[in-house]
């Protein structure tokens, strides 16, 4: 694995916005970042860590520790992007192993993330590092406005 991990800093948000946007996600401006970073820094049930080698910003994982009322706790990732130029290069195995010791810390004991179906690679990496694969959903949304 190439880089260091470390937790984000507000400082991260342009790289992090870009580096967004290598999966789709445009409209995350480095200003939009920046507010929903802002948003979860100082909260203890999310963390978010890069991975940053000779200053660049080579991947992002985001994750949550969830609490429901019918369910066991577990921690999810929420995102996890690696750089297309650092993919292959063992930054996303070693991001998403730095959210498996997070949620152990915690007491949880499994960790949940969901992968849009399109997304065929993401589907084979996760199923090599020993997820497996639960259901297929559907996802609805209503907008408020």
């Amino acid at each position: 694995m190439r880089g260091l991990i470390r937790r984000i800093e507000a400082a991260d948000a342009e790289r992090a916005a870009a580096l967004a946007g290598e999966l789709g996600y445009g409209g995350v401006t480095p200003p939009v970042f920046a507010a929903r970073l802002a948003a979860v820094a100082g909260r203890s049930d999310h963390a978010v860590w890069v991975t940053v080698e000779d200053g660049h910003l080579l991947g992002l994982i985001h994750a949550q520790h969830m609490d429901r009322i019918i369910s066991d706790p577990y921690a999810e990732i929420l995102h996890l992007v690696v750089s297309q130029r650092a993919r292959r290069g063992g930054v996303g195995r070693a991001l998403v192993e730095q959210v498996v010791g997070w949620a152990a810390e915690r007491g949880l004991d499994r960790v949940r993330v969901r992968s849009n179906v399109v997304r065929d690679e993401a589907h084979d990496f996760y199923l090599a590092l020993g997820f497996e694969r639960l259901k297929t959903q559907h996802v609805y949304l209503s907008r408020l406005r």
